[in-house]
């Protein structure tokens, strides 16, 4: 016998949990099932997310090909500077001096080009590297400077040497424009003659 307020229950039939409320607008998820916002990708434990990669490799591919067109502008405003003279070592100083000037009329393209890490691939070889010609272009002028072959080792040493004061001129004068820097010419004349002074003596 039961009451009116009794119910007959059969002990073999499991209570199936109730699942929980959700505010209107919230995902409804029962217990032990993976959670996830509309649109996003599926979070089951062990299955990988893929990652969205393809944004960011227009991005990089766009950094490469303004800092590749740029590095062609430099190569050319280097060569009309050069034609100017026919004296060797003027050729040299006059392509350092449109280094300089072309880095400080492009400030923001010269950031691109030099002063951040550029995205290259990791399979690129050394001789593909953007600004590679330009380099070449003044390891051949002090190695006719210091009467030296190209491949000889100081030539490629005093041009690294050039590079560095160049690139630390451009970049002093753009991070610190109200200091008194002494005329650009004469600046790059004077640096560029001492390097070359110091490898003649070696």
């Amino acid at each position: 016998m039961t009451t009116e307020n009794e119910q007959l229950v059969d002990p073999r039939v499991a209570r199936r949990p109730r699942r929980p409320r959700t505010a209107p607008g919230e995902p409804s998820t029962a217990p032990g099932e993976p959670s996830t916002a509309p649109g996003e990708p599926s979070t089951v434990p062990g299955q990988r997310v893929p990652a969205k990669q393809g944004p960011a490799r227009h991005i990089q591919a766009l950094i490469l090909a303004v800092a590749e067109r740029r590095f062609s502008e430099l190569v050319r405003l280097q060569e009309a500077a050069r034609d100017g003279s026919a004296d060797l070592c003027q050729q040299l100083r006059a392509g350092c001096l449109a280094y300089c000037e072309f880095g400080l009329a492009h400030q923001g393209q010269y950031q691109v080009m030099f002063a951040s890490p550029l995205p290259m691939p990791a399979d690129m070889p050394p001789e593909q590297f953007p600004g590679l010609v330009p380099f070449r272009r003044l390891i051949d002028g002090v190695a006719a400077c210091i009467g030296a072959e190209p491949t000889d080792e100081q030539a490629f040493f005093t041009a690294l040497l050039i590079w560095q004061q160049l690139h630390g001129i451009v970049s002093l004068r753009i991070s610190r424009p109200r200091f008194p820097w002494p005329p650009l010419a004469e600046t790059v004349a004077e640096a560029v003659d001492r390097l070359l002074a110091g490898a003649r003596r070696r």
